[in-house]
């Protein structure tokens, strides 16, 4: 790995795959492997000359969140290329400055209907984006042995700030660029996005990890407050045993987070919380589509009448719109929630705005191959 121009640089020996062999202290002890702080017996996991980790020393790395989404529409590719432009997105509130492998005009010139868009936010604000960026998709290419055309541009009117990187569905040598099976890529990717941060501006200080730990006891996500919840349960059920660990305060507000959002309620006369059989499944639901649980609202009827159609499941809704989603706030995916025949109501996820549509038509919605179809069947006046 090599280190980046005027970076803190980390040794690779003090990151840590989440993987290490049984009795690998002693393996490195015998072979001299130095047994100093953060030094591990295995190597980091690399190809091309450079590690992609999974976990830094004390889990002290810095956190940065990629996203990566993949589309089969040359309209929607030249959406994306717009919208990544928009006026307003830059740090003085002007049209953000493109920049990639080669110019815009190029860029627009050998667009391919495939492309794939990963959005990279790091937690700090500190982060060079654009260095960054550049640095994300050196080592993507070396793990991928891709040769990208790309382009990208830096947001700075969210609390976060981050990047939109659009990468051509083809490559500069004429190659289809496939990041599939999705299961390993988003994983990679979070992994070099984390290191980068890390050597960037260097390990979170413990004030910084309190902090974190605190945000993440109202996390509408999967936390480490939960996997430690889990130990307390059994059949659905946890009394205040809870209360001896070393994390008790936080762990009290993570239940009565998790309370809110009805994923476990509390009984004063036994004290005993009872948890939702698919609790972690709806939290996860959540963090992926995160208007999901709001969208409950809209709903008027039962909560376990309310499910989630992901674009991947085949299928067909056919109801009345009750309400149109953006849902993320800084991006083009949107969602419908739809009254359907048989009372239920379902959050259907959107790649595109669905203009044509209003709130209290009757549509029929198909999900089929990954894309979404929308009929009217009625138009409300």
């Amino acid at each position: 790995m090599r280190p980046l121009p005027n970076l803190v640089y980390i040794n690779t020996h003090e990151i840590d795959i989440g993987f290490k062999p049984k009795n690998s202290h002693r393996k490195a002890k015998k072979e001299g492997v130095g047994q100093g702080r953060g030094s591990h017996a295995h190597k980091s996991f690399s190809k091309s000359g450079f590690s992609v980790a999974a976990n830094f020393t004390a889990g002290k790395a810095q956190k940065c969140i990629t996203r990566m989404s993949f589309r089969t529409s040359a309209k929607l590719h030249l959406k994306n290329l717009e919208y990544i432009q928009k006026e307003g997105k830059s740090m003085d509130g002007t049209k953000p400055v493109l920049y990639g492998s080669d110019s815009e005009d190029y860029y627009r010139e050998n667009m391919d209907e495939k492309n794939w868009r990963i959005i990279i936010s790091p937690e700090s604000n500190d982060v060079d984006l654009t260095l960054l960026t550049r640095e994300f998709v050196n080592r993507l290419e070396k793990y991928s042995g891709y040769k990208f055309t790309w382009v990208a541009a830096n947001h700075y009117d969210t609390n976060n700030h981050h990047t939109h990187l659009l990468i051509n569905g083809i490559d500069k040598n004429g190659r289809d660029v496939n990041f599939l099976p999705k299961g390993s890529y988003p994983k990679i990717c979070s992994n070099i996005a984390k290191e980068l941060c890390t050597q960037m501006i260097g390990y979170k200080t413990n004030e910084q990890i309190k902090k974190e730990k605190e945000k993440s006891a109202v996390a509408s996500r999967v936390t480490a407050l939960d996997h430690k919840l889990e130990r307390y349960i059994s059949d659905n059920k946890m009394d205040k045993s809870y209360m001896n660990d070393r994390d008790a305060i936080l762990l009290n507000t993570r239940l009565e987070y998790l309370k809110t959002l009805d994923l476990c309620s509390f009984d004063k006369n036994t004290r005993t919380f009872t948890f939702k059989n698919d609790w972690i499944e709806e939290l996860k639901k959540l963090a992926k589509y995160n208007m999901y649980y709001d969208g409950f609202k809209y709903a008027d009827c039962p909560r376990d009448k309310y499910t989630l159609h992901k674009v991947s499941e085949n299928g067909e809704i056919e109801g009345k719109i009750l309400h149109k989603y953006i849902r993320q706030k800084d991006s083009n995916n949107f969602a419908l929630i739809i009254k359907k025949n048989d009372g239920s109501v379902g959050f259907v996820p959107l790649s595109f705005y669905p203009t044509d549509c209003r709130v209290g038509d009757e549509v029929k919605i198909v999900l089929k191959n990954q894309k979404t179809y929308i009929n009217k069947l009625h138009h409300k006046k």
